[in-house]
């Protein structure tokens, strides 16, 4: 039960929030209606791979750099994912131009 209260007061409430701002500033043009699910999703696809490798020691805390390459690239996934129309909003060129 406590787990369950922390949970929803920190990042419950955050994910909440997150679903809130896509839903009062993106929801014109992204094709879903679960808001919440789309900002877990965004927030998953921003920090995921640098949270598994942290947790497992496997590297060293990200310089700013890294960190806005895998926020530009966390936006990129989420609009091809979300988006009423991905091609316009994030060309599949822009992600494999990250790849390199």
């Amino acid at each position: 039960e406590i787990s369950r209260m922390f949970f929803e007061r920190g990042p419950g409430e955050t994910q909440r929030l997150i679903g809130e701002y896509l839903r009062n500033n993106f929801a014109d043009i992204l094709w879903t209606t679960d808001f919440k699910a789309a900002g877990v999703d965004l927030v998953t696809f921003s920090s995921a791979e640098m949270h598994f490798e942290r947790m497992w020691g496997l590297s060293t805390p990200p310089s700013s750099q890294q960190r806005d390459a895998q926020a530009r690239r966390a936006a990129l996934l989420f609009l091809r994912a979300y988006g009423r129309n991905p091609d316009a909003l994030a060309p599949h060129e822009q992600l494999t131009a990250l790849e390199g």
